[in-house]
């Protein structure tokens, strides 16, 4: 059997930031322009038999209210499938904390949007209740691809058409049931951990060590919006950050990326390489050079090194966390300010109202 190649890269998404509200993925890419995001990437995903990402929006105008702002934000337009197409891209994650925000439509609507343009969609629930598995007939070689995510459901009321997962043993349940239906390799998709953290914290170790002791060849993480380390746990390879690919973040950590070229050969470890990505001020990913390029790597090989020696305490990681979180919103208030002439004045009044209401009441 030869390699199988799987390249896989963090978040994608279609929208609008609500902090970049009217000039933000969505506004600039929405009229159908999406494939100039990949403009200087398309080759990286060239010479794979996998191309994975993880879509943080739903491609669906459904019950769309333009001149309402949480009907308009962090939402992509149709369109956005056949970018993701063009651009190489053949198995989605959809199992996220966004994939509900605008209603089961537009989940329904944008799977089968995906599955149209010819991708596989993985992180969806089967009729039996199990995140639903996507099998792959590589030149003899059985690979199966799955997903979970580990975030609570934010903006959906009912259960989620995603395999949303709060129990550890019940992923490892199905990794093993998975692994059962005799494939060769396990590629697990998770949507986990802390935003803006640089290190996972202790469980996200233990349960990844767990996954791959249950068969997973392959974790890929996302979520925190930026990268994080990844180790070779026995015979198995886990990512647990991937960071952003295409996403309008504003602070610098999130806008360094990778691409993560991966080669699956049975019987032996995986092996991993990483182009370093750094996403521009017209939101395109595009092949880091030079110095960055040197930063990327840098930083990556540095966090990685961590991974084994994470003993912070759960207070300390929260008490880490909560300041991440604070410095990013009060970078978002910064550039909120200093781009009022950007936001469309329906949008900025109800962005000022929303966060004078939020901070009233302490939501």
């Amino acid at each position: 059997m030869s390699v199988v190649r799987l390249n896989a890269v963090g978040d994608v998404w279609f929208g609008d930031h609500p902090v970049r509200i009217g000039h933000g993925v969505g506004s600039l890419y929405g009229g159908g322009s999406e494939s100039a995001l990949f403009a200087y990437t398309k080759e990286l995903l060239a010479e794979a038999d996998i191309n994975f990402c993880n879509l943080e929006s739903v491609l669906s105008d459904a019950g769309l209210r333009t001149w309402w702002l949480p009907s308009l934000e962090m939402r992509g337009r149709p369109s956005g499938a056949e970018a993701l197409a063009d651009a190489g891209f053949n198995v989605v994650s959809m199992a996220n904390n966004h994939m509900m925000q605008h209603g089961a439509q537009c989940y329904v609507e944008t799977a089968a949007l995906l599955e149209r343009h010819g991708m596989s969609v993985i992180g969806r629930e089967d009729d039996e209740g199990y995140s639903e598995l996507v099998r792959l007939d590589i030149r003899g070689a059985r690979v199966a691809l799955m997903a979970f995510s580990l975030r609570p459901e934010e903006y959906f009321d009912g259960k989620p058409l995603y395999a949303q997962r709060e129990s550890h043993d019940q992923m490892l349940w199905e990794v093993t049931r998975a692994k059962a239906h005799g494939v060769d390799f396990l590629v697990c998709s998770l949507h986990w951990g802390t935003e803006y953290m640089r290190v996972p914290d202790t469980s996200q170790i233990q349960l990844a060590r767990q996954l791959i002791d249950a068969g997973v060849d392959v974790v890929l993480g996302h979520h925190p919006h930026v990268l994080q380390g990844w180790e070779i746990y026995r015979r198995g390879l886990v990512l647990y950050s991937l960071g952003n690919f295409v996403f309008d973040l504003w602070p610098r950590e999130t806008r360094k990326a990778v691409v993560a070229h991966i080669e699956l050969r049975r019987n032996e470890t995986p092996s991993v390489s990483f182009t370093p990505v750094w996403i521009d001020d017209a939101f395109r990913p595009t092949r880091a050079v030079g110095e960055m390029a040197r930063e990327i790597q840098e930083e990556l090989r540095e966090i990685s090194e961590q991974i084994g020696n994470v003993h912070a305490s759960d207070l300390e990681y929260k008490r880490a966390s909560k300041a991440a979180e604070r410095e990013v919103r009060l970078s978002g208030y910064r550039y909120f300010a200093r781009n009022l002439h950007r936001y469309p004045p329906n949008m900025l009044m109800q962005s000022i109202g929303r966060t004078l209401v939020r901070r009233i009441t302490g939501g």
